[in-house]
């Protein structure tokens, strides 16, 4: 699990003139309609990694395991 999250988290690249981690150009959507080379932030992919990131961070908890916070992974 961790280890899918910590892809995850390093997947997602920062765009400062934005101020935001955005995914993609290079990500395949859901819809696999749409080319990879122009595709970036595509919704469904977009909620998936908020839950699952956040849910990586609720195993930590549980496991008394420290957050990780500040773009240093999830």
């Amino acid at each position: 699990m961790f280890g899918t999250a910590d892809f995850m988290a390093s997947y997602a690249h920062y765009d400062s003139a934005k101020g935001r981690y955005i995914l993609g150009k290079g990500l395949i959507p859901a819809q696999e309609r749409y080319k990879p080379e122009d595709t970036f932030n595509p919704t469904y992919e977009l909620a998936y990694w908020q839950w699952a990131l956040t849910t990586a961070q609720q195993w930590r908890k549980r496991l008394k395991l420290p957050a990780i916070r500040n773009g240093t992974m999830y």
